[in-house]
Protein backbone atom coordinates (compact mmCIF):
# COMPACT_ATOMS: atom_id res chain seq x y z
CA UNK A 1 0.00 0.00 0.00
CA UNK A 2 1.51 3.39 -1.18
CA UNK A 3 0.58 6.58 1.50
CA UNK A 4 0.85 10.13 0.52
CA UNK A 5 3.02 12.81 2.17
CA UNK A 6 1.94 15.74 4.48
CA UNK A 7 3.77 18.63 3.01
CA UNK A 8 3.29 21.26 5.18
CA UNK A 9 5.27 19.36 8.12
CA UNK A 10 7.69 19.17 5.61
CA UNK A 11 8.01 22.61 4.51
CA UNK A 12 8.19 23.43 8.22
CA UNK A 13 11.27 21.24 8.86
CA UNK A 14 13.06 21.83 5.22
CA UNK A 15 11.71 26.05 5.22
CA UNK A 16 14.62 27.36 2.89
CA UNK A 17 14.04 24.60 0.49
CA UNK A 18 10.53 23.64 0.38
CA UNK A 19 7.83 25.39 -0.60
CA UNK A 20 4.14 24.76 -0.81
CA UNK A 21 0.91 26.26 -2.61
CA UNK A 22 -0.20 29.30 -0.85
CA UNK A 23 -4.08 28.81 0.74
CA UNK A 24 -4.97 31.05 -1.94
CA UNK A 25 -3.45 28.67 -4.93
CA UNK A 26 -5.22 25.97 -2.81
CA UNK A 27 -8.94 27.70 -2.76
CA UNK A 28 -8.34 28.50 -6.40
CA UNK A 29 -8.42 24.69 -7.39
CA UNK A 30 -11.25 23.24 -9.65
CA UNK A 31 -11.99 20.23 -11.31
CA UNK A 32 -9.29 19.17 -13.89
CA UNK A 33 -6.35 21.01 -12.13
CA UNK A 34 -3.25 18.99 -11.90
CA UNK A 35 -1.73 18.72 -8.09
CA UNK A 36 1.86 17.06 -7.79
CA UNK A 37 1.57 14.93 -4.92
CA UNK A 38 4.68 12.81 -3.09
CA UNK A 39 3.65 8.64 -2.97
CA UNK A 40 5.22 6.41 -0.93
CA UNK A 41 5.78 3.25 -0.30
CA UNK A 42 8.14 1.81 2.38
CA UNK A 43 11.51 -0.03 1.90
CA UNK A 44 10.92 -3.42 1.02
CA UNK A 45 14.03 -5.93 -0.48
CA UNK A 46 13.21 -5.95 -4.06
CA UNK A 47 13.19 -1.56 -3.61
CA UNK A 48 16.87 -0.16 -3.53
CA UNK A 49 15.55 2.33 -0.47
CA UNK A 50 18.03 5.33 -1.74
CA UNK A 51 16.01 5.32 -4.74
CA UNK A 52 13.94 8.80 -5.10
CA UNK A 53 11.85 9.47 -8.41
CA UNK A 54 10.17 12.48 -9.45
CA UNK A 55 7.50 11.87 -12.66
CA UNK A 56 6.62 14.40 -14.78
CA UNK A 57 5.56 12.04 -17.54
CA UNK A 58 1.56 11.73 -18.24
CA UNK A 59 -0.65 8.82 -19.26
CA UNK A 60 1.52 6.29 -21.34
CA UNK A 61 4.70 7.73 -20.80
CA UNK A 62 3.87 10.85 -22.45
CA UNK A 63 5.82 14.31 -20.97
CA UNK A 64 3.56 17.05 -20.12
CA UNK A 65 2.70 19.96 -22.23
CA UNK A 66 4.62 23.13 -21.19
CA UNK A 67 1.57 25.38 -20.03
CA UNK A 68 3.40 28.50 -21.35
CA UNK A 69 4.44 27.47 -25.34
CA UNK A 70 2.41 23.92 -25.68
CA UNK A 71 5.19 22.19 -26.56
CA UNK A 72 6.50 19.28 -25.52
CA UNK A 73 9.96 17.16 -24.59
CA UNK A 74 10.53 13.50 -24.74
CA UNK A 75 14.20 13.87 -23.23
CA UNK A 76 14.45 12.80 -19.80
CA UNK A 77 17.34 13.88 -17.47
CA UNK A 78 18.55 12.35 -13.95
CA UNK A 79 20.84 14.01 -11.83
CA UNK A 80 22.50 13.59 -8.92
CA UNK A 81 22.31 15.68 -6.47
CA UNK A 82 25.14 16.77 -3.92
CA UNK A 83 22.69 19.17 -2.06
CA UNK A 84 23.46 18.01 1.84
CA UNK A 85 19.21 17.86 2.13
CA UNK A 86 19.08 15.26 -0.42
CA UNK A 87 21.96 13.43 -0.43
CA UNK A 88 21.95 9.62 -2.16
CA UNK A 89 18.65 10.70 -3.74
CA UNK A 90 17.94 10.30 -7.69
CA UNK A 91 15.90 13.32 -9.38
CA UNK A 92 14.75 11.45 -12.62
CA UNK A 93 12.65 14.10 -13.96
CA UNK A 94 10.81 12.72 -16.96
CA UNK A 95 10.74 15.06 -19.32
CA UNK A 96 8.62 18.04 -18.28
CA UNK A 97 9.73 21.48 -19.51
CA UNK A 98 7.03 23.68 -17.60
CA UNK A 99 7.76 26.44 -14.94
CA UNK A 100 5.82 23.95 -12.07
CA UNK A 101 8.75 20.98 -13.31
CA UNK A 102 11.28 23.59 -13.02
CA UNK A 103 10.24 24.74 -9.19
CA UNK A 104 9.55 21.39 -7.90
CA UNK A 105 10.44 21.06 -4.31
CA UNK A 106 14.48 19.49 -3.27
CA UNK A 107 13.91 15.50 -2.24
CA UNK A 108 14.90 15.56 1.63
CA UNK A 109 16.29 12.50 3.43
CA UNK A 110 12.51 11.05 4.73
CA UNK A 111 12.38 10.14 0.55
CA UNK A 112 15.58 8.42 0.81
CA UNK A 113 14.12 6.10 3.32
CA UNK A 114 11.79 4.47 1.35
CA UNK A 115 10.90 4.23 -1.94
CA UNK A 116 8.60 7.50 -3.21
CA UNK A 117 7.75 9.31 -6.51
CA UNK A 118 6.50 12.62 -7.19
CA UNK A 119 3.49 12.25 -9.55
CA UNK A 120 0.24 14.12 -11.04
CA UNK A 121 -3.13 13.53 -10.05
CA UNK A 122 -5.65 15.31 -11.79
CA UNK A 123 -8.79 16.28 -9.78
CA UNK A 124 -12.03 15.24 -10.12
CA UNK A 125 -13.68 16.08 -7.17
CA UNK A 126 -13.22 19.05 -4.67
CA UNK A 127 -15.24 19.93 -1.57
CA UNK A 128 -16.69 23.30 -0.84
CA UNK A 129 -13.89 23.90 1.66
CA UNK A 130 -11.30 22.99 -0.46
CA UNK A 131 -9.51 20.44 2.08
CA UNK A 132 -11.25 16.95 0.75
CA UNK A 133 -10.24 15.92 -3.05
CA UNK A 134 -10.24 13.36 -5.53
CA UNK A 135 -8.39 12.55 -8.75
CA UNK A 136 -6.63 10.11 -10.80
CA UNK A 137 -3.18 9.47 -10.93
CA UNK A 138 -1.91 11.03 -14.34
CA UNK A 139 1.04 9.40 -14.26
CA UNK A 140 2.44 5.66 -14.88
CA UNK A 141 4.37 5.41 -11.37
CA UNK A 142 8.06 4.42 -12.09
CA UNK A 143 8.12 1.71 -9.71
CA UNK A 144 5.77 1.69 -6.99
CA UNK A 145 3.84 -1.42 -7.58
CA UNK A 146 0.24 -0.42 -5.30
CA UNK A 147 -0.93 1.85 -7.46
CA UNK A 148 -1.14 2.51 -11.64
CA UNK A 149 -2.23 5.23 -13.92
CA UNK A 150 -5.54 5.79 -13.99
CA UNK A 151 -6.34 4.96 -10.40
CA UNK A 152 -8.80 7.04 -8.17
CA UNK A 153 -6.40 8.85 -5.54
CA UNK A 154 -8.08 10.61 -2.71
CA UNK A 155 -5.64 13.07 -0.84
CA UNK A 156 -6.51 16.58 1.33
CA UNK A 157 -5.15 20.03 0.82
CA UNK A 158 -1.97 19.68 3.13
CA UNK A 159 -0.85 17.09 0.44
CA UNK A 160 -0.29 19.36 -2.32
CA UNK A 161 3.00 20.10 -3.18
CA UNK A 162 2.57 21.75 -6.23
CA UNK A 163 -0.18 23.28 -8.90
CA UNK A 164 0.46 22.85 -12.33
CA UNK A 165 1.94 25.65 -13.85
CA UNK A 166 2.05 27.59 -11.04
CA UNK A 167 4.92 28.83 -8.37
CA UNK A 168 4.11 27.89 -4.96
CA UNK A 169 4.22 31.48 -3.44
CA UNK A 170 4.58 29.98 0.44
CA UNK A 171 8.03 30.79 1.67
CA UNK A 172 10.08 32.04 4.28
CA UNK A 173 12.01 34.07 2.35
CA UNK A 174 12.17 37.77 0.03
CA UNK A 175 12.18 37.28 -3.20
CA UNK A 176 16.03 38.89 -2.63
CA UNK A 177 17.18 36.30 -0.34
CA UNK A 178 15.25 33.81 -2.22
CA UNK A 179 18.07 34.38 -5.37
CA UNK A 180 20.91 35.10 -3.18
CA UNK A 181 20.22 31.31 -1.40
CA UNK A 182 19.76 29.55 -4.46
CA UNK A 183 23.40 30.43 -5.60
CA UNK A 184 26.07 28.14 -4.50
CA UNK A 185 28.75 27.71 -1.78
CA UNK A 186 31.69 25.89 -1.25
CA UNK A 187 31.32 24.37 2.24
CA UNK A 188 33.83 21.69 4.85
CA UNK A 189 32.26 18.47 4.95
CA UNK A 190 32.90 19.46 9.10
CA UNK A 191 30.40 22.08 8.71
CA UNK A 192 28.14 19.70 7.01
CA UNK A 193 27.90 17.79 10.76
CA UNK A 194 24.72 19.01 12.31
CA UNK A 195 26.83 18.16 15.47
CA UNK A 196 29.32 20.63 14.62
CA UNK A 197 27.50 23.59 12.60
CA UNK A 198 29.11 26.30 10.90
CA UNK A 199 31.13 28.80 12.85
CA UNK A 200 33.39 30.31 10.23
CA UNK A 201 31.94 32.14 6.90
CA UNK A 202 34.36 34.35 4.17
CA UNK A 203 33.19 35.73 0.83
CA UNK A 204 35.41 35.90 -2.13
CA UNK A 205 35.49 37.01 -5.57
CA UNK A 206 32.54 33.67 -7.04
CA UNK A 207 34.98 30.66 -9.11
CA UNK A 208 34.03 30.30 -12.78
CA UNK A 209 34.70 26.58 -11.51
CA UNK A 210 31.06 26.82 -9.57
CA UNK A 211 27.77 27.31 -11.17
CA UNK A 212 26.44 30.20 -9.65
CA UNK A 213 28.44 30.97 -7.31
CA UNK A 214 27.93 33.12 -4.73
CA UNK A 215 31.41 33.39 -3.04
CA UNK A 216 30.44 32.41 0.33
CA UNK A 217 32.99 29.79 1.64
CA UNK A 218 31.51 28.22 4.82
CA UNK A 219 33.60 25.77 8.04
CA UNK A 220 32.75 24.62 11.20
CA UNK A 221 36.17 26.67 12.43
CA UNK A 222 37.89 24.21 13.79
CA UNK A 223 39.43 22.50 10.74
CA UNK A 224 43.45 21.85 11.05
CA UNK A 225 46.03 22.58 7.95
CA UNK A 226 45.42 19.18 6.59
CA UNK A 227 42.39 18.69 6.62
CA UNK A 228 41.40 22.18 4.56
CA UNK A 229 44.36 21.06 2.12
CA UNK A 230 42.22 17.68 1.05
CA UNK A 231 39.85 18.55 -1.36
CA UNK A 232 37.52 15.96 -0.71
CA UNK A 233 36.48 17.49 2.48
CA UNK A 234 34.58 20.28 0.75
CA UNK A 235 31.65 20.03 -1.57
CA UNK A 236 29.35 22.72 -3.02
CA UNK A 237 25.67 22.96 -2.28
CA UNK A 238 23.20 25.83 -2.32
CA UNK A 239 23.29 28.43 0.62
CA UNK A 240 19.46 27.78 1.13
CA UNK A 241 20.24 23.92 1.94
CA UNK A 242 22.84 24.95 4.95
CA UNK A 243 20.34 27.60 5.93
CA UNK A 244 18.06 24.29 6.90
CA UNK A 245 20.43 22.89 9.56
CA UNK A 246 21.83 26.54 10.55
CA UNK A 247 20.35 30.18 9.43
CA UNK A 248 21.92 32.26 12.25
CA UNK A 249 24.36 33.39 9.90
CA UNK A 250 21.30 34.44 7.42
CA UNK A 251 20.90 38.44 8.21
CA UNK A 252 25.10 38.28 7.39
CA UNK A 253 24.77 37.10 3.01
CA UNK A 254 23.84 40.57 2.03
CA UNK A 255 27.82 41.52 3.16
CA UNK A 256 30.14 42.39 0.09
CA UNK A 257 33.38 40.07 -1.20
CA UNK A 258 36.02 40.04 1.23
CA UNK A 259 34.15 40.32 4.27
CA UNK A 260 34.58 37.33 6.95
CA UNK A 261 33.05 36.60 10.35
CA UNK A 262 33.18 34.01 13.24
CA UNK A 263 30.77 32.55 15.55
CA UNK A 264 32.02 33.44 19.41
CA UNK A 265 31.49 30.87 22.27
CA UNK A 266 28.23 32.78 22.75
CA UNK A 267 26.55 32.10 19.33
CA UNK A 268 27.16 35.51 18.20
CA UNK A 269 28.35 36.49 14.69
CA UNK A 270 31.28 38.97 14.96
CA UNK A 271 32.86 40.41 12.01
CA UNK A 272 36.53 39.90 11.55
CA UNK A 273 38.76 42.64 10.39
Amino acid sequence: MYEIEDVIERSILYKYTFTVPSQQQIHSLKVGNLVKLIFREYEDDEFDNQSVIQVDTRKGGSPLPSPTSGTTSTSGSVSNNTSPSIKNGIDNVGGSTSPAAATAAPVTPQETQYHAERMWVKITSVDDQHQHFEGTLDNQPFSLKSIMSGDPVVFRANQILMIYGQTNQISYLSDEQRILTSQFCLISRMALDQKNGVGYIFREDPSKAIANDSGWRIFQGDESDEYMENKSNYQTTTIAAVLNQDDTFLHLLQYPVDTCFEKDSNGVWKEIV
